[in-house]
């Protein structure tokens, strides 16, 4: 065993059963004593079975890579979905083990191997899984209605409730679209995520280019809030209430918010929001936040003095579009953390991983790497609420619209066909 190689795994349990397949959950940990940058490759094993040989074969092993910061290492939280015999979906106890192993020497690191129990019943913490719709789409296309209605614990609306579409002429609101998306998931038994409230895009002409002064200005937003808000109250869960408040160069982006009222639009914001809604959880929403910068910074800074201010703001969205390899677990983790120590929960609120199109099968495989990266790095953080990818099929995606050669961006295809990446999110789904 290599000096300084030290694990514990906690106690698994699993996270959704099926005839299938079962996805055990375990976190893994190094003592300080390892080296700055450890790989460990894992597998997870049978041990025990209730009813005979449920478990049909030990997983393939897959490799984990830690990386030692300032604190120390952060331990990583992993999903392993492991076939069983077509008999467990009744109740019932089986064991498994956790085994590591490290490649760079070539030795089984017998004393971090870990044995848990599998049971039927959801008790580890389980991040809620989402992902944003659109209204026409739900309604024209029964197979997009299907997976969107059974897979997931919550829907965003994509575009339904934003400015231009709720309101378009000034206090003349159209609630049909965010009506329809509502209606939907609360028939399914879901909660929704609002999105958005106050942004600097897709805000009607009568509004930007109004000419109103600072108090219309005010009203005009505080209305607004306390109309859509208010509709919605006791069934929309989560808003973003402000989207996008930093720029590309870590400043405070100008928009008729910050430039018709100020800074303290933001805080106007939240306020109505919370009056509102006194139940809703009110979420600032960015991009390019999930490694330490001068962008993710600049919103931190923002959102903690918003907290020092009494703004009644309670987490903050990473949207998390990105392309391969371009998110490490340290990194996120480490944005995570920060935003708990204020007191905050956090989301990935609008996940999907662009790759060049035609996609090829290693760039695919890649794919379902970053996108695992994106949900060990809330698995393991106590205050990360949700998972929602911005789509879910590439047939709807917005990526190729807006990136030339790229696409692919999501779990399932045109085809509503399975890739990689939603082996990845499916231990987080329903059924």
């Amino acid at each position: 065993m290599a000096a300084g190689v030290h694990g514990g795994i906690s106690d698994g349990s699993v996270v959704e059963g099926n005839s299938g397949r079962r996805a055990i959950a375990f976190t893994v940990a190094l003592s300080e004593r390892a080296t700055s940058t450890v790989s460990l490759d894992y597998a997870v094993t049978p041990t025990s079975a209730s009813r005979g040989s449920d478990f049909l074969a030990p997983t393939t092993p897959r490799r984990l890579t830690f990386v030692k910061g300032a604190n120390g290492f952060t331990p990583v939280a992993k999903m392993v979905t492991v076939p069983v015999a077509s008999d467990t979906a009744s109740e019932g106890n089986e064991t498994f083990a956790v085994v590591l192993s490290n490649p760079s020497v070539g030795v089984l690191l017998a004393d971090a191997a870990g044995i848990g129990t599998i049971i039927d019943d959801e008790t580890v913490r389980r991040p809620l899984m989402g992902a944003a719709v659109r209204s026409t789409t739900l309604a024209q296309e029964p197979g997009y209605a299907d997976i969107a209605g059974t897979r997931f614990d919550l829907l965003t609306p994509e575009n339904e409730m934003k400015w231009d579409v709720v309101e378009p002429q000034r206090g003349g609101f159209d609630f049909r679209a965010p009506d329809a998306i509502v209606t939907f998931a609360v028939t399914h038994g879901q909660t929704v995520h609002g999105h958005t409230l106050a942004w600097h895009q897709q805000n009607p002409a009568w509004l930007t280019a109004g000419g109103f002064t600072r108090p219309e200005l005010i009203d005009i937003l505080t209305n607004h809030i306390a109309t859509v808000v208010g509709r919605y109250r006791g069934t929309v869960s989560v808003w973003d209430v402000v989207n996008e408040a930093i720029g590309d160069d870590a400043s405070v982006r100008s928009s008729i918010w910050t430039t018709g009222i100020g800074t303290d639009a933001f805080d106007i914001a939240f306020r109505a929001a919370r009056t509102a809604d006194p139940n809703a959880k009110l979420y600032i929403n960015d991009y390019n936040i999930e490694a330490p910068s001068r962008k993710s910074d600049a919103l931190y800074a923002l959102v903690a003095g918003m907290v020092a201010r009494g703004v009644p703001i309670d987490g903050v969205g990473f949207q998390t579009h990105r392309t391969l390899g371009s998110i490490s677990a340290p990194g996120l983790r480490s944005q995570f953390d920060r935003y708990a120590a204020l007191g905050l929960d956090v989301a990935i609120t609008e996940l999907d991983v662009r790759v060049p199109v035609p996609a090829s099968a290693a760039d695919l495989a890649a794919q379902a790497d970053t996108y695992a990266v994106a949900r060990d790095a809330c698995i393991a953080a106590p205050n990360c609420a949700s998972i929602t990818t911005w789509g879910f099929t590439d047939k709807h995606s917005w990526i190729p619209y807006f990136f030339t050669g790229l696409g692919a961006a999501l779990p399932w295809d045109s085809n509503l066909q399975t890739k990689p990446a939603y082996d990845v999110i499916a231990p987080l789904l329903r059924n």
